[in-house]
């Protein structure tokens, strides 16, 4: 069975402005937009803007997004529309480490990393009038934790393509 990229939509709550900080940066740049035009660093960039490898997005209300993989960033009417494709396997390893402490014993670990591999496959497609797989709030599964220990790794690797 060969097994999706995911294409995820992030709820961002927007004020016109988030903070990104795209993999290899030091700090937080502010990404907004003024009339539909994007401006990065106080710059005006075209629409969707794409960081590939690890990217932070963070909001002021929503709080951090953390995304290993590709996002895409424009603006849709009066908002952002932020989406990520990631691979399923990165995305398990995440939702893992949003959902439960690095403390949870392994075994435990590896059976809600089958749980959660099993329910987005079998929900991928909620969202796809929408244009997008699945959404990062509870309503799909939470999504944006960013993945220190190798405990969830590890068990999200044991129990790779399982569902």
């Amino acid at each position: 069975m060969q097994f999706p990229i995911f294409i995820f939509k992030f709820s961002i709550i927007c004020n016109k402005e988030v903070y990104i900080m795209p993999e290899g940066a030091c700090c937080f740049e502010i990404l907004s937009f003024q009339a539909g035009q994007l401006f990065w660093k106080k710059h005006p960039v075209q629409s969707p803007l794409i960081f590939v490898g690890l990217t932070k997005i963070r909001h002021p209300q929503a709080g951090q997004k953390n995304v290993l993989g590709k996002t895409t960033i424009q603006v849709v009417r009066d908002d952002f529309k932020i989406q990520a494709e990631v691979s399923l396997e990165n995305y398990v390893q995440s939702v893992l480490a949003s959902e439960l402490p690095a403390d949870t014993p392994l075994e435990a670990l590896k059976a809600v990393s089958v749980a959660i591999r099993t329910y987005a496959l079998k929900f991928q497609d909620r969202h796809r009038s929408e244009g997008f797989d699945l959404c990062d709030l509870t309503h799909c599964q939470v999504y944006g934790a960013l993945v220190r220990d190798p405990i969830y790794r590890r068990a999200v690797q044991a129990t790779q393509h399982k569902i």
